[in-house]
């Protein structure tokens, strides 16, 4: 059973899992995180930008590698049970 701490954790992580995995659909010719974790690289303009603490701004690569790295695992997973068993696999 979860705490309300850890269902509250949870269901933001899921929240932030949907905008990723829409930021990565975004584009046709490319992942729209890519574009904007370069524009992160100027940590000081973004954080006044988006009016935010720097420390904000550069924890975003790290989350956001870690958010579409669970997509594509799920992704993979997804891909691995709709393909026809064949030969020697079991």
């Amino acid at each position: 059973m979860f705490s309300f701490r850890e269902f509250r954790e949870k269901k933001d992580e899921t929240k932030a899992l949907e905008v990723v995995m829409k930021g990565m659909n975004l584009q046709s010719d490319g992942d729209f995180w890519d574009g904007f974790l370069s524009l992160c690289g100027n940590a000081d303009g973004m954080a006044l930008l988006l009016d935010v603490p720097r420390e904000k701004v550069t924890a975003l690569a790290g989350r956001i590698g870690r958010l579409k790295g669970m997509i594509g695992d799920d992704d993979n997973q997804a891909t691995k049970d709709r393909l026809i068993k064949t030969g020697g696999e079991v």
